[in-house]
This record gives C-alpha cells, sequence and structure tokens, in this order.
C-alpha cells in the first residue's frame, strides 16, 4: 500500500482545498496522512496582535484556540479515513520579531525578512521529523502558495529545501483560488509544471464538503454572510470596538454558504486543481 503525505499550513487547507482528491486515494486503496504545520497556541498571558484579536474573535474557540481547531482537523479527516499530524509551530497571526513587534498586520504578501532567516529553519526542522521521515518514497501534496498567504509560501519554501522536487504535487488553495487577481500568484513559480485538474465523482465532492463542514471555527469567516462581512471589514477598521462588533456563530447557516460555494466553485474549475512536473506520472490512480 503507497502513501501520500498533504502537507497543510493551517488546520484546514489539505482538506478544503483537496477533500475530493483525500477521498479519491483513499478509495483508491493508498493511505493518506496530512501533516498541518501552524498548530501551536500562544503562551498564556502574552499579548495579542490586533490581527490575532480579531481571527479569535472570528474563531469564537476562546484566547488558546488551537486545541478545539486541532480536534475539528482530526473529525474531518477522520470522516475521510485519513491520519493526522499536528506539528505545534505559531501561526502567522502570533508571530514577532525579537524585538516584541508583531510580523504581521496582514497575512497576505511576502514574508517578512525575520520569517525566512529564524522562522523558515524551524519549519524546516520539524518536516524532516515528521511523517516525510518516516516515508521517504510517499509523493508529497504542497500548497502552491495561491494567494500569498505568508504560512502558505514559507511551507511550501520549506518543502522544496526537504523533498525531492519530483515528488512534489501541488495543490491551489481554496478558497484563494476562486479569488480575483489570484492568477499572478498561481503563475508565479510553475516552471517546469504541468497543471491538471482532478474530475470529482459526487461521492469525492460529497466527502470534501462533509469534512470541510468539521472545521465550525472558520466557517464563519472563510464563508461569511453580508452582515458579518460587513462586521468583519468594520472591525479591522475600528479594532479597539471590534469586539462589541461581533456576533455568536451561525453554523448551520455557515455549512449551507460553504457547500453552496465549493459545489459552485468545484463545477467552475471542472474539478480540484493539481499541478506537478510534466515528466512525472499522475499521483492519483486511474486519474
Amino acid at each position: 500500500m503507497s502513501t501520500a503525505i498533504f502537507i497543510s499550513p493551517h488546520l484546514d487547507d489539505a482538506v478544503l482545498s483537496c477533500g475530493g482528491g483525500i477521498a479519491h486515494l483513499i478509495g483508491s486503496g493508498e493511505r493518506v496522512t496530512v501533516v498541518t504545520v501552524f498548530t501551536g497556541d500562544q503562551r498564556p498571558g502574552e499579548p495579542l496582535s490586533v490581527l490575532a484579536v480579531r481571527s479569535h474573535a472570528s474563531w469564537a474557540a476562546g484566547d488558546q484556540p488551537f486545541a478545539a481547531r486541532g480536534a475539528e482537523d482530526l473529525e474531518a479527516l477522520g470522516s475521510l479515513g485519513a491520519t493526522a499530524e499536528h506539528l505545534g509551530l505559531l501561526d502567522a497571526i502570533y508571530r514577532r520579531s525579537p524585538s516584541g513587534r508583531p510580523l504581521y498586520a496582514n497575512p497576505l504578501g511576502m514574508p517578512a525578512s525575520e520569517d525566512l532567516e529564524r522562522f523558515l529553519p524551524q519549519i524546516i526542522a520539524a518536516l524532516n521529523d515528521s511523517a516525510l521521515a518516516a516515508h521517504p518514497d510517499a509523493r508529497v501534496f504542497c500548497p502552491a502558495g495561491t494567494g500569498g498567504h505568508v504560512d502558505h509560501v514559507l511551507t511550501r519554501q520549506a518543502v522544496e529545501q526537504v523533498v525531492n522536487r519530483d515528488a512534489i504535487v501541488y495543490y491551489d488553495e481554496y478558497p484563494y483560488v476562486t479569488r480575483p487577481g489570484v492568477e499572478a500568484t498561481r503563475t508565479a513559480a510553475n516552471d517546469g509544471l504541468a497543471e491538471h485538474t482532478l474530475s470529482l465523482t459526487s461521492e469525492e465532492l460529497a466527502a470534501r464538503i462533509s469534512a470541510a463542514s468539521c472545521y465550525e471555527s472558520q466557517l464563519r469567516g472563510l464563508f461569511p454572510s453580508r452582515g458579518e462581512r460587513l462586521r468583519e471589514i468594520a472591525s479591522a477598521r475600528l479594532p479597539l470596538v471590534g469586539g462589541s462588533l461581533s456576533s455568536p456563530p451561525n453554523v448551520p447557516a455557515s455549512r449551507g454558504r460553504m457547500a453552496a460555494r465549493i459545489t459552485r466553485d468545484v463545477g467552475v474549475l471542472g474539478g480540484e486543481p493539481y499541478r506537478w512536473p510534466a515528466s512525472c506520472s499522475s499521483p492519483f490512480p486511474q486519474a
């Protein structure tokens, strides 16, 4: 039985982007492990950045949210039949310079020089001690950095220093891949890569949606109603009163919007987009 390893920057990226592909591989008899990089809580009592305050308010999972988020991930991957490994590194919303300054007010853009110098080596070391070491012959699914989130970009850079390029399959991150203007980040580093789209069966699409629905803490932020989006914009512009603008999550409504969006977007994209070297065979049996 062969093994596929998906590297997920955050606790939801692999399932949201590749849930159908994971279901396809498992249905074909392969083992799948999802290694998630940024899964650690900030130490209790440390001040939160404005970005972290906004994220915590959206997630509604307390000041130490990653135990709850990790449980969501175990449920999601368990529903697909995959296993999980959490590396425990700090999300961009928590990382600071040596002087204590938050590195990011917005996580979309180029990684800070401090991250490249001090944090990228930590990601590489963690990946070297992960499931990748136990399965050196695995095909490795890596985020392409589509959308330009710094954690995704750093994850791709780390994977490329740990894994042979011919063993890497890149996936476009959802929902970033559907956003206007994203094509520039899709084409930024694709030399020698061939584009492929995995068509999903109705069962694989349903599996992706069902697994994604387990990430309750993320649904409101990723698939907001118009009112929730307006409150998020106001909170971003008025961070000192952002907490008073929040409202309890409506999980069923968020799940419904998520299911409708994924169904629509998979139809528009024709499936799930992947890229791998043109000289390599497909990682998907019978794809």
